[in-house]
Order: C-alpha cells, then structure tokens, then sequence
C-alpha cells in the first residue's frame, strides 16, 4: 500500500515520495552489507540532481569527498515506469512497452522526460489500490537496483 498524499490525483507518485522512499531504499541496501563493506559507504552523500535534463545515476568525487546522485528525470522515468508495469501487471495491459518506447524516444532527442498522455490510465485504473501497491513495490526494485 501506498501513503496517504504519496500519490497525486492521476495514481503517480509524488516527487517527494520518491525522493524520500529512494533514499530509504539505499539505507536499506547500506544496511543490508557486511561491517566492512558497509564501513566503506555509509555516510556518503546522496543527492537528487535538478541540474540536468540527463537520465543518469552517478557517484563521483569532489575536493576528496565522495557522492551519489539520481538525476530528476531519471527518477521520473522510473516512477512511470513503475506505474506502467504496475498497470500491466494488473490490468493485463501493454503500457510498459509502449511508455518505454517514448522515454527512449525522449532520451534520444534529448527532450525532458514525457508524461503519459492523458487518458494513457483511465481513473479508475490509475488510483486501484492494487496497481498504487505494486507501483511502489516496482518502483523500490528499481530504484534499488539503480
């Protein structure tokens, strides 16, 4: 199940609901490691990266300390991504492919990661618990495996 005010009006995650929920996940990962791996990240920075149009997720250095970032597009393409799937696995619907091939569309041209079109969810669909439920559990997986 999903928070109430996790998702907006149209079943889609909330940004700050993925903001926070990602960086549960990656706790979670850090938690999950041995004493001494687990010494070698915990503490480092995450961040959501608002700079760029970019689908990326990345570590880096700077002036000897080091970091992770999401990119906000890469995080809004997965949360549609989680929801078609969700869609699609409910539903028994297609929208996985048929959304992946815009965003893929999108990256290319590098243009910003685009919404479903509207009617792309009917309402009913878009806020079934079940499909809010598995959306949330898709997008952790994803994110986790990111």
């Amino acid at each position: 199940m999903v928070p109430p005010g996790s998702v907006d009006g149209n079943g889609f995650l909330t940004q700050g609901f993925m903001r926070v929920e990602a960086e549960q996940m990656l706790a979670e990962l850090v938690g999950a490691l041995t004493p001494a791996n687990k010494a070698k990240v915990q503490g480092i920075p995450f961040a959501f990266d608002a700079q760029t149009s970019e689908f990326n997720a990345y570590a880096g250095c700077e002036n000897g300390v080091p970091y992770m970032a999401m990119t906000l597009p890469l995080l809004r393409a997965v949360g549609h991504i989680a929801e078609a799937r969700a869609s699609d696995e409910v539903f028994g619907s297609r929208r996985t492919d048929v959304y992946t091939r815009q965003a893929a569309e999108a990256m290319n041209a590098s243009a910003p990661v685009p919404d479903p079109a509207p009617g792309f969810y009917s309402p009913q669909e878009a806020n079934d618990p079940r499909k809010l439920g598995r959306q949330r559990i898709i997008f952790d997986e994803m994110v986790g495996f990111v």
